[in-house]
């Protein structure tokens, strides 16, 4: 199921760190599972809803999709979302998302930094975060599959347009 551009940046847009972390968790689960059923040969055998996402993760990884330097972001991620999905009294501090970018690869390092460019005026940090880690699922399924789309500039340009 294709995810609509528009929809994830107007969500992601209007939630509070709690909410914003638990929607960007559905979305990356969501392009995460389109690259584990991508590389499938037969997809339908394989029940990815009967799994959880550090499972998902550490599959794309054995499949090869994922190096361990890539995991380690969306670990990261998964263990700030479970702690404010469990937690009524939790919430998402400026030192979890610094230890979340710090748990960045060179490369997501720098869509950050472009993106931190393209928006100072945004200082939401969690939401930079997660478009990130979205998109780096995103781009790397095109990638993995060989099919080259102006997507990603038009994820680039909605992202640019949040107010």
């Amino acid at each position: 199921m294709s995810i609509d551009p528009q929809k994830l940046i107007t969500d992601l847009n209007s939630e509070d760190d709690v909410g914003l972390l638990l929607r960007g968790h559905l979305y990356i689960e969501r392009e995460l599972v389109r690259i584990i059923e991508f590389h499938f040969e037969v997809p339908e055998l394989f029940d990815t809803d009967s799994i959880n996402f550090p499972k998902k993760i550490y599959l794309a990884g054995a499949m090869g999709v994922m190096t361990p330097e890539e995991i380690k972001p969306y670990m990261m991620l998964n263990k700030l979302r479970n702690k404010v999905a469990h937690n009524l009294d939790s919430c998402v501090t400026e030192k979890d998302i610094r230890t979340l970018i710090e748990s960045f690869t060179e490369k997501q390092l720098n869509m950050l930094n472009v993106a931190i460019e393209s928006r100072p005026q945004d200082t939401q940090g969690l939401r930079h975060c997660i478009l990130i880690l979205f998109l780096y699922l995103f781009a790397l399924l095109r990638h993995k599959s060989g099919v080259v789309y102006d997507e990603l500039a038009e994820w680039r340009r909605l992202y640019l347009e949040i107010e």
